[in-house]
């Protein structure tokens, strides 16, 4: 039962994505993958993380900011 409830969960999930469609015409029934799709999603999250680790590796290249001092605060008695 897990096991049918999980494969209903991962095609409703594609079929969100637009990565599968199914169609019913009469008496058969079909589902399509657009593998296109999934390859253009795919490729835009790989360019997306490059993106980001490009943005982390020069932020790590500056120098750091020097901290603003700040006086030590009088101690009460």
């Amino acid at each position: 039962m897990r096991a049918l409830l999980a494969l209903v969960v991962i095609a409703i999930v594609l079929a969100l994505l637009g990565w599968v469609t199914f169609n019913v015409s009469g008496d058969s029934a079909s589902a399509t993958v657009e593998s296109e799709k999934i390859e253009r999603d795919i490729d835009n999250v790989s360019q997306s993380f490059k993106d980001a680790g490009t943005a982390v590796e020069s932020s790590l290249d500056r120098p750091a900011a020097e901290p603003d001092e700040v006086p030590p605060a009088p101690i009460e008695r």
